[in-house]
């Protein structure tokens, strides 16, 4: 079933991302140019450009032209990405690793405790005043759930909490708060050190929440619930049954009902086509829907109609990766070892293969083929190798040898540390 993620401003493109196809949409011309990434998308990141994490893939991407800006080679499956002022972190099952934003290139790895982590607070949210390396995760087990703060810089958990099962949290930047609706139909506020700062008893069941003027929306199968700051009853909007929702648009049986939620009143009621699979609400208030075969619906308040949104052929401009600087070279290591006979394995192997492998040791060994000045040229050597490992982008290592081979048919020599292709 397709996968949608929204990042929406209404004067330029929208980036919709399903499965693997990222679509960019342009609501004021009703049309939509399809870009395929030719894997499973598994996050996206709006920030200085638009980070797309695949299965092999960390991309960078121009937000309005959907240039190929840069991309990483990924050594494994992530799961979750999150981005911090200078870094991207990449979170997998029993490890988050930091890559450099500027160039896409290895920073730091620390292992953690096993178990599918999800970020719950986003790093750029945290007041400058109290930044740091900590990377809040949660991961679900059984009936509970488990809240970590890691540092980053020394790999070290700060703080584990256990809590009942989380079904919905939202951090709240201005109130420096995470707030967190459990299975127990307790909805709790906590801050960045996970005190627990109040707690309050749902007068209903909920699967959802929002914050609101008043207190907050409780979100159930049967409708929306409006509770005070005491966890009050205060209004109701029925919508049930309804089996798709956003924050204010629900499939019901009559169609697609679009909420106020400032009144809590049903305010348009759309048209429900039959081959619906998903609903999606951007920031400003429109609704998306995406039907089967990867058809876009754009719903329109002004008529209670829905519009189809054209798929127009879309070429983004080619990819111009990016070449070192001139006392820098980009390497791809291999393999990290506190032994130096098992790096010197390691090395021997791709050695007798005449590639271009050196040892870097600064208290590790590591074993690194390279260096490259054009990044393009790493990856077609790196791909063709099927190798697996990261690129690191680090100041020129001096080297004599040389030799010459050849990948996938084209050759390459490698003189003065730097690989090149021979024409």
């Amino acid at each position: 079933m397709p996968v949608l993620f929204f990042l929406i401003t209404i004067a330029h493109p929208i980036p919709v991302v399903s499965d693997s196809a990222l679509y960019r949409v342009d609501l004021t011309r009703l049309d939509a140019g399809r870009m395929a990434l030719n894997e499973e998308v598994i996050d996206l990141v709006s920030d200085d450009y638009l980070y797309v994490l695949t299965r092999r893939f960390l991309w960078r991407l121009d937000p309005l032209s959907f240039k190929i800006i840069d991309r990483m080679l990924l050594p494994e499956r992530f799961n979750y990405l999150a981005v911090r002022e200078n870094d991207i972190i990449l979170i997998a099952t029993e490890e988050v690793f930091t890559v450099d934003k500027k160039n896409l290139s290895f920073k730091s790895g620390v292992g953690i405790e096993a178990g599918d982590y999800q970020p719950i607070i986003d790093p750029r949210d945290i007041p400058a005043s109290k930044r740091s390396p900590w990377l809040y995760l949660k991961a679900d087990l059984g009936d509970k759930s488990v809240l970590k703060i890691f540092n980053l810089s020394n790999g070290r958990l700060v703080k584990k909490i256990t809590i009942p099962r989380c079904l919905a949290c939202e951090y709240v930047p201005e109130r420096q708060s995470l707030y967190i609706l459990d299975i127990l139909g307790k909805l709790a506020q906590y801050g960045l050190d996970l005190k627990k700062q109040s707690e309050i008893k749902l007068p209903c069941a909920g699967d959802g929440f929002k914050l609101w003027t008043n207190g907050f929306l409780i979100y159930n199968d049967q409708g929306v619930f409006g509770v005070n700051r005491n966890g009050r009853l205060i209004d109701f909007q029925p919508l049930a049954p309804h089996t798709l929702r956003t924050n204010s648009f629900f499939k019901c049986p009559e169609g697609i009902a679009q909420v106020d939620l400032f009144a809590l009143r049903v305010r348009h009621l759309y048209p429900s086509p039959v081959d619906l699979m998903r609903l999606a609400e951007p920031e400003n208030g429109f609704g998306l829907a995406l039907l089967a075969g990867g058809k876009i619906l754009f719903l329109d308040p002004d008529t209670s109609g829905v519009l189809p949104v054209a798929e127009n052929p879309f070429l983004p401009p080619p990819a111009v990766m990016p070449v070192a600087g001139p006392d820098s070279l980009w390497y791809f290591q291999v393999g990290a070892f506190g032994s130096r006979d098992n790096a010197m394995k390691l090395f021997e192997e791709h050695r007798a293969r005449s590639l271009p492998v050196l040892i870097d040791s600064l208290g590790v060994y590591r074993v690194k083929i390279g260096g490259f000045a054009d990044k393009a040229v790493g990856f077609d050597v790196v791909q063709g190798l099927g190798l697996a490992g990261w690129f690191v982008y680090q100041p020129r290592i001096e080297f004599s040898a040389a030799s010459e081979f050849t990948v996938s048919g084209q050759a390459y020599e490698w003189r003065d540390g730097i690989v090149r292709r021979k024409e």
